[in-house]
Formats: structure tokens, C-alpha cells, sequence
């Protein structure tokens, strides 16, 4: 505890490697707490420097240092939460809704639906293959995205649109194709 309040207070004081100290006491801890919030290690390194960003300047409002493990940790699930909330994406949240209650059968079509997707997704042209896996699959938002991808956010703005335009007509065509589900 002695440790941790000088610690703490080293940070307050705004003294020359207090920082350093505390990433290398309890970055470790708090990197895998978020990743196994958010599922992306990208985001997570992304949302344990905000962590400490947070520490820095609002060291002042940590009561204690037996409270400053505790906060931390509370710090980056909050920060994790909202991330998760901010930014995940996934193909039926975005364009499935219901209009009827679902049959018996509503998983099983689900995954079959989901598995037409993934097939199609394939067959996409690049850069729009790519930039369907990181947003639509992978669930990463559109302004992230365009870091990833090295483009502008309005390019994978486009890229998305024209991306679930052609998927819906490869599945369209997918399903005239197959015999119909009813018959069985």
C-alpha cells in the first residue's frame, strides 16, 4: 500500500516516470480486462492508453491508494462497455427485422441465411471483400475501419453500400436458383 500511495502520489505531482510505473504495474491486468470485453486486441491497446489518459488527468479523483487498482479497473470496463456499445456491428442488427414471429425452424434458417452470406461475401471483388469482412463480419466501426484499411471513412462508406448491394443480389439470385424450402 506504502508503494501504491507513493505511486499514486508521484502521478498527482505529475513527477517524471509515475506513468511509466503505473502501465507496467497494472497495464498487463488491465489490457486483459478489456480485451475480453471488447474481442479485438487493436481496440483494446487503444482503450488501456485511454485508461491512463483518464488517469492522468483526473488522478485527483482517485481517493487512496488502495483505490487505485479498483479504479483503474473500473475505468477500462466502462471504457470497454461503451466501446462494445458504440461500435458493434453485426449483419442482422443491421438489416434483419422482423415483421412476423419466427418459425420453429428460425435458427436453422438464420445460420443457412448467414452461411449465404458469408459465400457471397467471398465472391465480392477487392477492396470491397475486405472492407465487408472488417465492418459487416468483424464488427468494426466505419471510422476505425478506414484507419485499418488506409482510406477515408467516406470511402468505406461507399465501399459498404455498394457491398450490401451486390450481396443482395448474388443472394437473390442464390435463392431463385435453389428449389423452394416450402416443397420439402
Amino acid at each position: 500500500a506504502v508503494a501504491g500511495s507513493n505511486l499514486l502520489g508521484r502521478i498527482q505531482n505529475r513527477e517524471s516516470g509515475a506513468m511509466a510505473e503505473a502501465v507496467d504495474a497494472h497495464g498487463r491486468g488491465l489490457l486483459r480486462i478489456i480485451q475480453r470485453i471488447v474481442r479485438d486486441p487493436w481496440a483494446a491497446e487503444d482503450l488501456m492508453q485511454d485508461v491512463f489518459l483518464r488517469l492522468f488527468t483526473h488522478s485527483k479523483t482517485v481517493r487512496g491508494a488502495a483505490s487505485l487498482g479498483p479504479w483503474l479497473r473500473r475505468v477500462a470496463r466502462n471504457l470497454a462497455l461503451t466501446y462494445v456499445r458504440d461500435h458493434r456491428v453485426t449483419f442482422f442488427a443491421k438489416n434483419a427485422v422482423p415483421h412476423e414471429p419466427p418459425p420453429p425452424d428460425h435458427s436453422l434458417q438464420q445460420e443457412e441465411s448467414l452461411d449465404e452470406v458469408h459465400r457471397a461475401a467471398a465472391r465480392l471483388d477487392e477492396p470491397f471483400r475486405t472492407t465487408f469482412r472488417v465492418c459487416a463480419l468483424e464488427g468494426v466501426d466505419y471510422a476505425r475501419a478506414a484507419e485499418i484499411l488506409g482510406c477515408n471513412k467516406t470511402t468505406v462508406n461507399t465501399r459498404m453500400f455498394r457491398s450490401w448491394r451486390r450481396l443482395r443480389e448474388m443472394v437473390a439470385r442464390e435463392v431463385d436458383r435453389t428449389p423452394s424450402r416450402q416443397s420439402a
